[in-house]
């Protein structure tokens, strides 16, 4: 098994975001089968991550029955569902088209698109904001500032279960990465043993 530490080229770049949602007309009279999204966002300076990548046959079967649950039962399959080229590739090199980011992406929504990835650390949080979102038509909340306010309160005080002691329902926590990738090469307890990579446009 290869690792991989990620992480952003550029400070302030790593953002986290805490969603939680209920009926839209618990706050504005009628609208139903709408929901308000509540969105907490925390901007580090910095953070990193870990990512595995499977190196043989057995690795990738491991790896396979723990992420997919049964979804392919090949590499095969695998490959062919990803449309990807495999002629003169191993199979570690296969995998990290699948696992790693391409060094040249902008913008890395880290949860979703990467969800192998580790959390290690994030520090330095430099901005903490509040949102509620309505989608489709346009919709005004009373009193919102007074109501973020409120919930910013109970997050302080017992964090998501405070917050949905006020009804709001905790959706997940994802990690977005604002800027472009580096990822170095690193040993099973985490310490470097290559030298960082990132797209040439920022070396």
């Amino acid at each position: 098994m290869k690792h991989y530490k990620l992480e952003p080229t550029y400070k302030k770049s790593l953002v986290e975001l805490y969603t939680f949602k209920r009926p839209l007309s618990d706050l504005v009279e009628g609208h139903e089968n709408r929901n308000a999204i509540l969105v907490k966002e925390i901007g580090w300076r910095w953070g990193d991550f870990t990512i595995d990548v499977p190196e043989t046959e057995a690795e990738v079967k491991e790896w396979l029955e723990y992420q997919h649950d049964g979804t392919y039962e090949t590499f095969d399959e695998l490959v062919e569902d990803y449309g990807l080229e495999t002629e003169n590739k191993s199979i570690q090199e296969v995998m990290e088209e699948i696992l790693l980011p391409d060094l040249d992406d902008d913008y890395i929504m880290i949860t979703e698109d990467y969800p192998d990835a580790q959390m290690n650390s994030t520090w330095d949080g430099c901005w903490e904001d509040w949102d509620i979102r309505v989608f489709g038509e346009e919709v005004e909340i009373p009193d919102v500032e007074d109501l973020i306010e409120t919930i910013d309160d109970a997050y302080n005080e017992e964090y998501e279960e405070g917050v949905e002691a006020l009804g709001w329902e905790f959706m997940n926590c994802e990690y977005e990465m604002h800027c472009k990738p580096m990822l170095t090469p690193i040993d099973e307890d985490g310490n470097d043993i290559g030298e960082p990579m990132q797209s040439e446009s920022d070396e």
